[in-house]
Formats: C-alpha cells, structure tokens, sequence
C-alpha cells in the first residue's frame, strides 16, 4: 500500500488502483479471477502495470510473468516491477536481473521504495525510452 499512496500523492495520474483483479466467465454467473494487478496507474491513454515484489533476490520469473500478463491484458502500457531489497550489497547480485528485465522484456525496475511515486511519475512521463 506504500507505493500505491505514494503514487497517488504525487497527483499526476488520471486514475490508480491497487489488487485489480481481472476475471473470466467460467459458467453460469461464476467468475474466476485470471489475474491480479498490484497497481495500475492511468495517464492519458497510456497505462502502467505494476509488480511489487518485497523479496531480497529477484528471479526471471518475476519478468516473464510480468511481461506475458501485460501483454495479455495491457494496450499502450509501461510495465515495472517494484522491489525494494535495500542494502547495496544485495543490489550487486540482482543487478543481471535489472539488466536483463529491461533488456529482454521491456521491463523497468524500481528499488527506490522511499521514492516510489515519484519515480514511477517521472517513467511516466519520459515514455518509454
């Protein structure tokens, strides 16, 4: 909820929500959750789909994940993962994923969690470059 108030604060998106789940129709009137979004955030006509990930080692599959589902569900998006594993020591043995998320997925990191919103105000607002 941190990074979710802290986007919200700095007031620039159109629209933000948290736990956005999406779902199918199975049968009848039952509906199955296919998906949940950490935040979504909405500028204009282009999106941003985050994944907060509180863990000290990211994994590929943290990226792959991402990627596929916001193909799956986003048009004209930014995807980010969010992941604050603090010290600098841990930064070093994550840095290939980093590296390697915005390279092979288009994916952009996040790891300064005090900051949260303004950075993903300022990615917004640079494009995806």
């Amino acid at each position: 909820l941190y990074a979710y108030y802290q986007t919200i604060e700095k007031g620039y998106f159109d629209e933000i929500k948290t736990g956005l789940e999406v779902r199918r129709k199975r049968t009848g009137n039952e509906y199955v959750p296919t998906q949940e979004f950490d935040i979504v955030a909405v500028k204009g006509f282009k999106t941003q789909i985050v994944e907060l990930k509180a863990r000290k080692n990211l994994q590929q599959e943290f990226y792959q994940k991402l990627k596929s589902n916001g193909d799956r569900f986003g048009i004209n998006k930014e995807l980010i993962l969010v992941s604050d594993f603090g010290r600098k020591s841990i930064f070093s043995e994550n840095e290939e994923f980093i590296k390697r998320g915005k390279e092979d997925y288009g994916i952009r990191t996040v790891t300064d969690i005090e900051n949260v919103g303004e950075q993903l105000t300022s990615i917004m607002k640079k494009g995806s470059n």
